[in-house]
């Protein structure tokens, strides 16, 4: 790997969500130097542009100017922020060198999430260490969190993991290797189950379906029995697994209780509908949410957990910031792309369009999951302006 890759890549990985996991607060600072450092060494680039990126984030700026935002939420500076990471990851801008540069943090990014999420697992049966916790000052809900800093990072993570796993298993020749990705796919599916995050299981499951789509489409009957054969599996090895699902079966215990219904995603949901009633062309303010709703958030630092993130998307930008999201997403899509490596991208894809409906993270630049999404989205606008690094890349090539 040259040099230069491997000082942006380290700094970009440190300033992501990774440095909150440890309470390291520098990401501002580096997200700066890295993003100083790539766009003046690629000065001379040819680059292409992204109009429906452009659109989306002058929508979300308008929120902010029509609106009269409470100080709490630090609004303005978030929007900048999320600008400068979008630009130095995201769909915004793209050119060879830049690509590359993505292509290279998005591998290192999956690998890293695959070792926090199978040692998660790991450490726990191992007693190294346990990752429990409670969910939050509000909610002492139990959680397992692993090598993160909550389950609602681990669920996804683990999630994006095996979808990841399960491409490298795709046509892989070794047999050392295939074993060694079945051991960490092993790991990553319980840590998956033990962190509870029903959004995670489900876009999980969603994700999988699209990397094997052709698979099962071309040979139906012998999917449809391997499916049988992993669900008999499933079912037969219970007694073993079920004591770590104890967090997931809680979470589905505590949504009925009348006691615990103000921590509940569907109020959250209901609050953002709300908002959008009220502002439904431009929402009520980018990483905003209404201050005299009687919804709980952090009335200090102006953290707030929106529940969904197609529905602070909408609450926050209104209809047009939410069409413009939407058609941003379309145009990224290229069809009748033959290439395994694209439909896991769209595996992967699919997962967060999912998990979107369960977690408000999208307009958060300060998430993991954040960094992921946008991440992704940046390598689709490289595939659709150089379609060639996706059979000419070596890093692709040699990925699995």
């Amino acid at each position: 790997m040259n040099l230069r890759f491997l000082i942006v890549i380290a700094v970009c990985i440190s300033a992501s969500a990774f440095s909150n996991l440890f309470n390291i607060n520098y990401s501002y600072i580096t997200y700066i130097y890295a993003f100083v450092f790539l766009y003046i060494y690629d000065i001379g680039g040819k680059k292409r542009f992204n109009l429906a990126y452009f659109i989306f984030v002058f929508f979300c700026g308008v929120s902010l100017f029509v609106n009269d935002i409470d100080p709490v939420f630090s609004a303005h500076y978030r929007f900048l922020f999320f600008i400068l990471v979008t630009f130095l990851i995201g769909p915004s801008i793209t050119s060879k060198f830049l690509g590359h540069f993505r292509i290279r943090l998005f591998f290192l990014l999956n690998k890293i999430l695959i070792y926090l999420s199978s040692l998660s697992f790991l450490f726990l049966i191992t007693g190294i260490y346990s990752g429990l916790s409670v969910r939050g000052e509000y909610d002492q809900r139990p959680d397992f969190t692993g090598l993160f800093n909550h389950s609602m990072i681990l669920g996804p993570a683990s999630g994006l993991s095996i979808i990841t796993l399960s491409y490298y298993l795709m046509g892989q020749n070794s047999n050392k290797k295939k074993y060694f990705y079945f051991v960490l796919l092993i790991l990553c599916i319980l840590s998956l189950i033990t962190a509870g995050s029903r959004g995670s299981i489900v876009g999980t499951i969603i994700g999988l379906i699209f990397l094997f789509y052709k698979k099962i489409k071309n040979n139906f009957f012998k999917s449809s029995r391997n499916i049988l054969i992993i669900m008999f599996l499933a079912f037969s090895t219970f007694s073993i697994w079920s004591d770590y699902s104890v967090f997931l079966i809680s979470k589905f215990n505590s949504g009925s209780e009348v006691n615990n219904i103000i921590f509940s995603r569907e109020l959250k949901w209901l609050f953002r509908i709300e908002e959008f009633i009220k502002s439904p062309f431009f929402g009520v303010g980018f990483a905003t949410i209404d201050p005299n709703s009687l919804e709980i958030f952090d009335r200090q630092t102006g953290t707030i957990e929106p529940g969904s993130s197609w529905l602070s998307i909408l609450s926050m930008t209104g209809l047009t910031g939410f069409l413009a999201f939407i058609v941003m997403l379309f145009r990224l899509y290229k069809k009748r792309i033959n290439s395994k490596f694209y439909s896991y991208l769209i595996a992967y894809l699919s997962f967060f369009l999912i998990h979107f409906v369960f977690e408000g993270y999208v307009l958060a630049s300060g998430s993991l999951m954040f960094f992921c999404f946008w991440l992704l989205l940046g390598l689709l606008f490289t595939f659709k302006k150089h379609p060639e690094f996706l059979t000419n890349n070596k890093i692709i090539k040699d990925w699995r």
